[in-house]
């Protein structure tokens, strides 16, 4: 007899084990199909624009290189921006620094508002639409960033110069972004018609 609810338990264990298996594999193949549907998704939007695998091979690899330059940049400059505000900071009043700092942002917005033109020549009317309306998003992003940086200085005479620093930072982040990709689209693309 006891060996009969041995048999029986040994079963039904058995039994659930072979259920709790299946029931994870499926899982598995769920996400494994789901995963095979916004590959082919991709594979289909990339056609649709002209791009190849090795195309997004060598995006990436782009990307990756530049974001480790883009590292090593921003290194630099807050390093030099350092040791330049401890040599001028004895020289300059904080009026006068604020105006550097508002003159550094403008410089660094022209740098990234040309490459924004070099971009122009690569795309369509409507696809340039599409980046002109991502910047305007960036930008308000931008301009509500800087505000909360300097907002911990709220009505202090160095609250414009945070201010306007940054907005340098990260303009100058978004220059290096644009900067990757009209490298990459250049190499890949040819110049769009003028109209």
């Amino acid at each position: 007899m006891q060996e009969i609810i041995l048999f029986i338990l040994g079963a039904a264990f058995t039994s659930i084990a072979f259920l709790v298996k299946r029931w994870i594999q499926k899982d598995r193949l769920t996400e494994e199909i789901s995963r095979k549907e916004r590959l082919a998704h991709l594979a289909a939007k990339m056609a649709e624009h002209g791009m190849t695998l090795e195309d997004l091979q060598d995006l990436e690899n782009s990307l990756i290189h530049k974001r480790q330059d883009l590292r090593e940049i921003e290194d630099t400059v807050t390093a030099e921006l350092a040791a330049e505000s401890r040599d001028l900071s004895h020289e300059m009043t904080q009026l006068e620094m604020n105006e550097a700092a508002s003159l550094s942002f403008k410089r660094a917005n022209e740098k990234m508002e040309n490459i924004i033109a070099k971009l122009k020549i690569y795309h369509m009317p409507s696809e340039f639409a599409s980046l002109e309306e991502a910047q305007s998003v960036w930008e308000t992003y931008r301009d509500k960033q800087a505000s909360f940086a300097a907002s911990q200085f709220e009505g202090g005479s160095m609250q414009p110069m945070i201010y306007s620093g940054e907005l340098e930072r990260i303009t100058i982040e978004r220059t290096a972004l644009l900067r990757d990709y009209f490298e990459f689209i250049s190499e890949v693309h040819e110049p769009q018609a003028e109209d």
